[in-house]
């Protein structure tokens, strides 16, 4: 009887297993990330020099939120900006998208035409939302390879000037495989309020170490010197009066 309950219960446990298998190995799309506003870069090459500059104003490119979700076998990736989506030969939307085994799938929008990039495909896909905040793009699971999982990587956005004798554009990038663009070392004249704050908290450092710890020194020395002198006399004083008077005549 006990043998039999063991049985029962142990079918019970493999059944139960077996149902929660496909959970537990079901694919995952769903992943969202958001970036803060007003964090829009602007790169500029002049004959001069170049630079980069933080912190710019460019709505139609300033990354938001991105999220991906998945509705009978369709991946919808939806990038949301702080201005609106338009259609413009400058400006570039791209989204960056890894697989299970870090195979990268990059969704590209640009002038009125969205390309998915992926290791099985190379197709134009749907793509709504021109006008409005928020660009929505979906594609097939089925067309490129049937990934079991699809993450945000990173979102870049470019919004390029042309010029002449000049290359300029402003970019934001957001996501967990997003790096900013490091500060260059350009000889251009036109530096920003920031850039000038930091030079001049660093002269003050400078100052500090070159004139200020030196003559610290110095008056810590005078100071001893003088303490020493100081009790030497003592020392004399007090050996002189300790001498026996002269013998009288």
């Amino acid at each position: 009887m006990i043998k039999k309950r063991i049985y029962i219960a142990v079918s019970l446990l493999i059944a139960l297993l077996l149902l929660a298998t496909p959970i537990l190995t079901s694919a995952q799309y769903d992943d969202s990330i958001t970036d803060s506003d007003g964090d829009v870069f602007y790169w500029k090459e002049t004959e001069t020099g170049w630079r980069w500059q933080e912190g710019v104003e460019r709505p139609n490119i300033d990354i938001i939120r991105t999220e991906t979700t998945e509705d009978n076998g369709n991946i919808l990736v939806s990038l949301e900006v702080k201005g609106a989506i338009i259609n413009d030969d400058a400006i570039i939307y791209m989204v960056y998208l890894e697989d299970e085994e870090g195979d990268s799938y990059t969704l590209n929008y640009h002038d009125g035409s969205c390309w998915i990039y992926a290791p099985q495909a190379y197709e134009q896909i749907q793509a709504d939302g021109i006008g409005s905040s928020t660009l929505e793009m979906s594609f097939s699971l089925a067309h490129v390879g049937d990934p079991s999982e699809l993450s945000i990587a990173r979102v870049e956005t470019y919004d390029w000037i042309d010029a002449e004798g000049e290359g300029e554009y402003y970019h934001d990038t957001a996501g967990p495989e997003a790096e900013p663009p490091t500060n260059g070392n350009g000889n251009d004249d036109d530096l920003d309020e920031e850039l000038l704050e930091r030079l001049w908290a660093g002269s003050m450092i400078c100052i500090a170490l070159v004139i200020i710890v030196p003559l610290v020194v110095i008056i810590i020395i005078v100071v001893v010197v003088f303490k020493l002198l100081k009790s030497d006399e003592e020392d004399d004083q007090q050996k002189y009066q300790q001498q026996p008077p002269p013998p009288s005549q």
